[in-house]
């Protein structure tokens, strides 16, 4: 009972030294005798990912071991040979640090000159003490910082998996994830409960050989959660495209939101490889072809004076901002989100969701405006900046408003729908919380730039039969034509995107590749519709890009010159 009580204060006050980063002087003290201690490498090698001694000159081997229920940091070490430990005839290999969250904490328990290795079992492994040195040995870990290093312990142990069929839980048993960041116990009878399926998708009874581990998925970069996942009979998980094995997943209860989700966490390295061209290299691809169209239509709308003074070229050139930062931030997320630290991918995640949602604000701001002229039959007036500054606060100013209250949701205990734009997952963390923030937004704009556009449509109609050569309705008309060919373009194409994500589709599926295709180029098309096939713009030439004056145009202002002309006269 000593015994059992003693290894048990000796968890506790690793667990807590490791975890916490205790190193003040009067709780560790230096131990000066020399000690033997099994070593995976030696001096000036550390151990990498890959379990491979590297060399890293400036290190020096001083592990922590527990010493007459105190620790001590081994002032020195008796053997420098080499321990290999590689598991010949039954068993594996694997390895263990500390501090780590999700795997196995390791101690060091002095015993006379050498140490044995306690393996504290947090969670995959059952608790396990190794006395021979040819069973495990320490090394420090690559890259880890000399004011506060961290060991790695390789060890031999049995494949409890060999015989039964084994299911990983990512919390221990009585606990399971909050806010997709921590352990925390379950309340009674909200315990996640394995269900298993047959290969038809069917449920089924569990296996009679069934093996509970616990734990996170292995040397994982970052992870993926998946809602449609099916835990089968033989320990596997079937998620969209591919089948993983215990040591590529985890399963448990998250709670979030004040509701229960059951979410299978897998590698993100995990997806397959003849899908991954797509998010690797399709989409960053085409992505970057529709930038570079924005930006030629940014520059020309710029460039041009009657452009660049107008309103509604004002308003263009912000939604092609916002549609240029928005396609920008979806490349760096496909490209780099395994590369990027937490923060900066939830950042990039607010960025890109500003960034949509302001591009469709821009597009409804565009098609009152023409609704409005079309409507008065007016053209800008002089208190067109004013118009314009009146516009930004809602083009710039609802999406902030949107953005921070899903900040403001993520980062409080508020019961709502929240965005869930947590650490490590750099987009919505369900459905719900997608359609609510962004595709019914989208699609409550599109309806309104949609009644917008008809109303317009049947104004211009009755001005033309009541006045078919007016300069005004010229005017009108082909500002009109020109945003409206847009408005198609973005409509039909976000339209599709809500069907598609409603729908479910296997995103490896040869529409679904054919669908974000096209809808990966919406900057050329657009770059077509405002600037190639614009009527009354000349780009193309061996000038720079300028305005074309209609005949009617040029009768208008004559017109109007005249009248100036008499009036001073009469004056």
């Amino acid at each position: 009972m000593k015994s059992i009580m003693w290894r048990l204060l000796l968890v506790v006050a690793a667990a807590g030294m490791m975890v916490c980063g205790v190193r003040a002087e009067e709780e560790e003290r230096v131990y000066h005798h020399p000690v033997y201690v099994p070593r995976c490498c030696k001096e000036g090698y550390t151990l990498d990912v890959d379990r491979r001694c590297v060399s890293e000159p400036g290190t020096s081997f001083h592990p922590t071991v527990a010493v007459n229920k105190s620790f001590a940091v081994l002032n020195e070490v008796a053997n420098e040979e080499v321990t290999d430990v590689s598991c010949s005839g039954k068993g594996f290999t694997t390895h263990y640090k500390s501090p780590s969250y999700g795997e196995a904490l390791f101690l060091l328990d002095l015993d006379e000159d050498s140490v044995k290795l306690l393996l504290l079992g947090n969670f995959q492994y059952e608790e396990q003490m190794f006395h021979q040195p040819q069973q495990y040995c320490i090394a420090l870990e690559f890259g880890s910082s000399k004011s506060e290093p961290i060991y790695v312990a390789k060890v031999c142990t049995e494949d409890r998996c060999a015989n039964s069929q084994c299911v990983k839980k990512c919390c221990p048993q009585g606990e399971h994830i909050v806010d997709y960041a921590h352990c925390v116990p379950v309340v009674e009878g909200q315990e996640w409960k394995p269900v298993f399926h047959d290969e038809e998708g069917e449920e089924a009874s569990p296996p009679t050989n069934l093996h509970m581990l616990y734990g996170f998925p292995e040397h994982c970069a970052a992870t993926l959660m998946y809602d449609d996942h099916k835990l089968q009979q033989n320990g596997n998980v079937k998620i969209p495209d591919m089948t993983l094995t215990y040591q590529e997943y985890c399963i448990d209860n998250i709670f979030t939101n004040n509701t229960t989700i059951e979410m299978a966490l897998a590698c993100y390295k995990e997806i397959p490889l003849y899908c991954a061209w797509k998010y690797r290299i399709m989409k960053p691809v085409l992505l970057g072809v529709s930038c570079v169209c924005l930006a030629l239509t940014w520059l020309v709308y710029v460039w041009v004076q009657q452009l660049r003074t107008s309103t509604t070229g004002r308003c263009l050139i912000c939604l092609v901002s916002a549609m240029f930062v928005a396609f920008l931030t979806i490349i760096l997320l496909e490209l780099h989100m395994r590369d990027i630290t937490p923060i900066f991918c939830v950042a990039l995640g607010y960025i890109s969701l500003y960034s949509i949602l302001a591009t469709f604000f821009w597009l409804s701001i565009i098609s009152f405006h023409i609704f409005s002229q079309v409507r008065s039959g007016k053209q800008d007036g002089p208190d067109r900046l004013r118009v314009f500054l009146r516009y930004c606060l809602v083009g710039w100013g609802a999406p902030t408003i949107m953005v921070v209250l899903g900040i403001a949701l993520d980062t409080s205990e508020v019961d709502a729908i929240r965005p869930g734009f947590y650490p490590n997952n750099c987009w919505f963390y369900d459905d719900v919380a997608r359609w609510c923030y962004q595709y019914a937004i989208i699609l409550a704009l599109l309806i309104l730039n949609t009644i917008f556009f008809i109303i317009s449509i049947v104004a211009l109609k009755k001005k033309e039969s009541y006045s078919p050569n007016s300069a005004n309705n010229s005017h009108h008309c082909l500002c009109f034509w020109v945003y409206f060919k847009m408005f198609i373009i973005m409509g039909i194409l976000w339209f599709l995107e809500v069907v598609v994500w409603a729908l479910d589709w296997p995103q490896c599926s040869t529409l679904v590749i054919i669908f974000d295709v096209i809808n990966c180029l919406q900057g050329v098309y657009i770059f077509l519709a405002v600037v190639c096939f614009r009527k009354d713009l000349k780009v193309f030439n061996c000038g720079l890009p300028k305005m074309l004056v209609s005949r009617d145009d040029t009768e208008a202002v004559s017109n109007t010159q005249e009248v100036h002309g008499l009036v001073d006269a009469k004056r």
